[in-house]
């Protein structure tokens, strides 16, 4: 299965998943807020929890976006490299963040 298909399989447990690895946001309509992919408290970074763009997530302030999937892998990076969450300079997995959530 690749990430994406992992992503797409989630379906109505989005929002359950969100909660898990993004524990200091909330939830606004159909959104996920938080302040970065480590979960921290603000609303720079919006996950889309239901309908066609489900896990699609966007980091305002970072200029990153993905899917929960690429997220869970940028904070991972963050974490390992001391805080250079994007040391190739692309952003996750390349994704532009511009365009992919309303």
């Amino acid at each position: 299965m690749t990430p994406h298909e992992m992503v797409q399989s989630l379906g109505p447990r989005m929002e359950e998943v969100v909660r898990q690895l993004l524990p200091g946001g909330s939830k606004l309509g159909h959104e996920w807020k938080c302040g970065d992919v480590s979960g921290a408290p603000g609303t720079s970074l919006t996950v889309e929890l239901d309908g066609e763009k489900a896990g699609l997530w966007c980091d305002q302030a970072a200029g990153e976006g993905g899917d929960v999937a690429a997220g869970g892998t940028a904070a991972a990076r963050r974490e390992l490299s001391g805080g250079d969450g994007d040391p190739g300079g692309e952003g996750a997995h390349g994704v532009d963040c511009v365009g992919v959530l309303p």
